[in-house]
C-alpha cells in the first residue's frame, strides 16, 4: 500500500468539535494559577454595628407581623444597653401589635427622655413615633403637638428629607381626624410629590389612598375614586397585599356612603380575603368585620350583621383594640343583642 495514504490529511474539524476542543480540559492556557496563602492580603471581617443591625431586625420583624419574636429581640438587645433608636423600634412593635397603646406610650415617653440631648433626626424620629402612637390612641390634638414638635427640629439640609417627608405625611393623617382637611391634602400632595421625584412607588401609593380618604371626607366623590383605584392597581403592581386590603377597604367605605351597598359589601369582603389570607393584618380583619357589619345592617340583613359583628368583636379583644371593642358592642347593643356581650 502506499504510504501516502496513510498520511492523507483530514477534513477539517467541525465546529461543534472546535467548540469542544476549547473547553478540553487537555489546553493549558486560561488557566488559574495557584494562588500562595501566605502572600494574600489580610481582609478585616465586617461586623455590623449591633444597635442599628438590632434596629433593623426589629422592623423586619414588624413588617413580618411577627410581634412576639420581636419582644424577645428586645429584650436580648437592651441587657446591654437601651438607645433611644431601640425603644422607638420597640414602640413600634408595640403600636403596630396593638395590644397595649398605654405600654407603647410609655416606651415612646421613655424614648423621649434618653433622646433629649442626641442628634436631631433621632429626636424627630421619636416625636414621629409618639405622635402616631397618639393618634392610635384616638389624641390627635396630642399627635398634631408632637409632629410640629417634630418639624421645627427637621432643618435641612443637614436633616434627612425621607424622615421629613415621613412625619409631613403622619402630620397628614392628624389634620384630617381634626377636620382640617384642605392642610391634610396639602400635606400629602407635597408628600406624594417627593415621592414621585424619587421613585417611591409604595410611599407613593400610600400617599395617593390618603389623597383619597381626604377626597372622600370632603364628598369629592370622582377625584376619591380616581386616586383610590390608582392607589389599589399600583399596589397590586408592586405586590403589597396589606395595601391593596387597605385601598379596597377605603373604596368600600366609599361605596357605602353613595349608599351602594352591593359595591360596598364586595369590596369589603375582598378586602377581607386579602386580611385573613396572605396580607396576614389580623386587626385590619376585625375592622373589616365591623364595616360589613354596618353593611348588612342598612340592607336590613340583621342575622348577617349580627354574625359580622360578633366576629369583631372577638377578632378586636384579641388584638387588644378597646376602641374596636366599643364599636363592636356598640353595633351589637343597636341591634338588642348588647346584655349577651356586656
Amino acid at each position: 500500500m502506499c504510504s501516502c495514504v496513510a498520511r492523507i490529511a483530514r477534513p477539517p474539524p467541525r465546529r461543534d468539535e472546535r467548540e469542544l476542543d476549547v473547553l478540553s480540559p487537555r489546553r493549558g492556557f486560561g488557566r488559574l494559577r495557584r494562588a500562595s496563602w501566605d502572600a494574600a492580603p489580610a481582609v478585616e471581617p465586617w461586623l455590623p454595628d449591633p444597635e442599628a443591625a438590632a434596629v433593623a431586625v426589629l422592623y423586619a420583624l414588624v413588617e413580618a407581623r411577627a410581634f412576639e419574636v420581636a419582644a424577645q429581640v428586645f429584650q436580648h438587645t437592651t441587657k446591654a444597653r437601651t438607645s433611644p433608636r431601640i425603644l422607638i423600634a420597640r414602640a413600634v412593635v408595640l403600636e403596630k401589635y396593638g395590644t397595649d397603646l398605654r405600654a407603647a406610650a410609655a416606651v415612646a415617653r421613655k424614648a423621649r427622655t434618653v433622646s433629649k440631648n442626641g442628634p436631631a433626626d433621632i429626636r424627630a424620629l421619636v416625636l414621629d413615633q409618639s405622635g402616631v402612637i397618639a393618634r392610635r390612641r384616638g389624641l390627635h390634638r396630642l399627635a398634631l403637638g408632637f409632629y410640629d414638635q417634630a418639624l421645627k427640629i427637621a432643618r435641612p439640609p443637614n436633616f434627612p428629607e425621607w424622615l421629613l417627608m415621613q412625619i409631613r405625611s403622619h402630620r397628614a393623617v392628624a389634620l384630617e381626624y381634626l377636620d382640617r382637611r384642605a392642610d391634610a391634602l396639602r400635606e400629602h400632595r407635597r408628600v406624594a410629590s417627593y415621592e414621585q421625584r424619587t421613585g417611591d412607588l409604595r410611599g407613593y401609593a400610600k400617599s395617593l389612598n390618603n389623597i383619597g380618604i381626604v377626597h372622600m371626607n370632603q364628598r369629592q366623590w370622582k377625584p376619591a375614586i380616581a386616586a383610590l383605584e390608582q392607589s389599589c392597581a399600583l399596589k397590586r403592581d408592586l405586590g403589597d397585599l396589606r395595601g391593596i386590603a387597605q385601598s379596597l377597604h377605603n373604596l368600600g367605605k366609599l361605596h357605602f356612603l353613595l349608599e351602594d351597598y352591593a359595591s360596598a359589601e364586595s369590596a369589603f369582603l375582598e378586602s377581607l380575603r386579602l386580611r385573613l389570607g396572605r396580607a396576614r393584618d389580623d386587626h385590619g380583619a376585625a375592622q373589616s368585620y365591623v364595616a360589613l357589619a354596618y353593611v348588612a345592617l342598612k340592607a336590613g340583613k340583621l342575622e348577617g350583621a349580627e354574625r359580622y359583628a360578633t366576629l369583631a368583636l372577638k377578632a378586636h379583644v384579641a388584638c387588644g383594640d378597646q376602641r374596636g371593642v366599643t364599636q363592636a358592642k356598640g353595633l351589637l347593643r343597636t341591634m338588642g343583642k348588647g346584655d349577651a356581650y356586656a
